[in-house]
């Protein structure tokens, strides 16, 4: 409890004081489930601590790892608790990174997002997320080729809570910059209208960021793809997401404003009064959206635009 619940966990004494063992030992097989949970839980704040204190807790991995296996129907509160612990470990760096690959950590990780739904999917997909996230691709490149990955992704991208699909798509943010492969493999699977219908229909900065994200790695790979969704047809949706994503005060906008489309774009985001919320910025206190925000209006809804209709 005083390493939860403190402002400023007693982390540094707990170490010194000789918990580190203690706690790896209650991890042991055949441990009552309570002991397991309450030891991985102390794990888990250890590892949110100072980079030389989450390194005190290698010796736990094999068993934090051992404890994700399992049927997916029996996953315990424990098992999301060991996620929660290597994902804090994952977060530390790159060479944390690599100690939990070389271990195994990525498979039974990765099916425990399997299931429909629940805590346990969101706590793994997190703790996914920070596994995967580079720089090298190798990390990437094995997510994807766990089988039923792809599906799994695409079908929480289609149907879970926010939550769930925030986290979500922050692998697919990860995926889509660091694999070929998986990038190919999630565009076949129709990623990109997925992740535009989560635009047209949330409110969430927090699941609109990684989403914004994951579309302009896409664009980058497969720009005509993405140029059919923009402005063909009838799907205004990016526009309209841009353009409220343009109303709020957050460092997405910068990649909104980086994203603003040309031609018949422009039109569209006239429609969504994007045009005011660009000309909002040309005034804010950064300057670098200051910069930008001149630049598009300058560009897109100059002293000629709309001269020839």
């Amino acid at each position: 409890r005083l390493l939860s619940k403190s402002e400023f966990p007693p982390i540094e004494a707990a170490l010194s004081a000789g918990a580190a063992p203690l706690l790896v030992q209650c991890l042991s097989f055949g441990s009552p489930d309570e002991q397991l949970l309450e030891s991985a839980w102390c794990l888990t704040n250890i590892a949110a601590g100072k980079p030389e204190e989450t390194k005190a807790l290698l010796p736990a991995l094999p068993l934090l790892i051992a404890h994700l296996g399992g049927l997916l129907k029996e996953l315990s509160a424990g098992a999301e608790q060991c996620s929660w612990a290597i994902g804090n470990v994952a977060g530390e760096g790159e060479d944390l990174r690599n100690v939990l690959l070389s271990q195994g950590a990525l498979p039974p990780l990765a099916r425990m997002i399997f299931p429909d739904k629940g805590s346990t999917v969101r706590t793994a997909a997190w703790a996914l997320s920070n596994l995967i996230k580079g720089p090298e691709s190798k990390a990437a490149a094995q997510l994807v080729g766990v089988d039923g990955m792809v599906d799994a992704i695409l079908r929480h991208l289609k149907r879970s809570d926010e939550e769930i699909a925030m986290e979500i798509a922050w692998i697919v943010v990860y995926l889509s910059a660091l694999s070929d492969i998986a990038t190919s493999m999630l565009l076949k699977g129709c990623i990109l209208q997925l992740l535009v219908e989560r635009l047209a229909t949330s409110n969430s900065l927090h699941l609109l960021i990684p989403v914004l994200r994951s579309l302009g790695n896409f664009v980058s790979v497969d720009p005509k793809a993405m140029l059919t969704i923009l402005i063909g047809g009838k799907n205004t949706e990016v526009h309209w997401c841009a353009c409220k994503c343009l109303r709020s005060e957050h460092r997405v906008l910068k990649k909104v404003l980086r994203g603003m489309p040309d031609g018949e774009g422009s039109k569209l985001v006239e429609g969504e009064d994007g045009i005011d919320a660009m000309e909002r910025f040309q005034f804010h206190e950064n300057e670098e959206l200051r910069v930008m925000a001149n630049s598009l209006v300058d560009k897109y809804f100059g002293e000629d635009y709309g001269i020839n209709e």
